[in-house]
């Protein structure tokens, strides 16, 4: 049978993975006791690698755990606290609409935090213990979910193709990323309002360049863009 174009490549011999590796230089009594620790953390990149091999003593981070249960209240641990930092809808660039439920657009939403975020990155603006108090949060928006965003409504309005449309521009909007100016005032972490640094990535007209190997690969040059190397927008991208 022929392969289509898109079809993955077999691999006959694939590589060790780091388990395989693991597994071959422990055995399972040294690698309960710890003594695998150093010699995992030399098979990572080095700098993970110096960082596990480092590590402080794991009962620095022994806690109170806390009653299973389901109710209105995010519980934590005694001796921490959580607070949020935004919310869905919260304005990230200057100028962006109060959030409301039942008129989002996707305008709006392109100038608002996005959606379902399951990833948080933190660039320090400053060197040193400065850097650890105020820098960039770069959050991933990776998906939606209609039944959640939107209230219920008539089934005629529901499934209006006008309103349908405007829904799917909507979540289009909220997909993406967004990029935070933040900064720890008195303990606390604060987002910095109309930030010069501020940014919204939307699936519906955010220019992206490639780069890397896949640039200007065939499969990924389209009449918009015949030499492969600009997309517009990102979606579903996960961590």
């Amino acid at each position: 049978m022929r392969r289509r174009p898109d079809d993955p490549p077999n691999t006959a011999a694939p590589a060790a993975t780091l388990d395989d590796l693991i597994r071959r230089r422990c055995t399972r009594r040294a690698l309960l006791g710890g003594g695998c620790g150093v010699l995992a953390a030399g098979l990572l990149p080095d700098g993970i690698g110096r960082v596990l091999a480092n590590a402080p003593d794991a009962t620095r981070f022994r806690f109170t755990e806390i009653a299973r249960g389901v109710d209105r209240t995010h519980h934590v641990a005694p001796g921490y606290r959580a607070a949020v930092l935004i919310r869905w809808g919260d304005p990230v660039l200057a100028g962006a609409a109060a959030f409301d439920p039942h008129a989002q657009s996707a305008t709006a939403q392109r100038r608002q935090f996005g959606y379902n975020n399951d990833f948080i990155g933190y660039v320090p603006l400053h060197a040193g213990a400065q850097g650890s108090a105020h820098g960039l949060l770069c959050v991933n928006h990776e998906y939606t979910v209609e039944s959640l965003m939107f209230p219920a409504t008539t089934a005629d309005t529901d499934w209006h193709p006008g309103a349908r449309g405007r829904r799917i521009d909507t979540e289009m909007a909220a997909h993406g990323g967004s990029i935070l100016e933040v900064r720890r005032v008195a303990g606390r972490w604060r987002v910095v309002d109309a930030s010069r640094y501020a940014r919204r990535i939307s699936a519906l007209d955010t220019p992206i360049r490639l780069s890397g190997p896949a640039a200007g690969h065939p499969r990924l040059r389209t009449a918009a863009d015949p030499r492969g190397t600009r997309v517009i927008g990102t979606l579903a991208n996960c961590a």
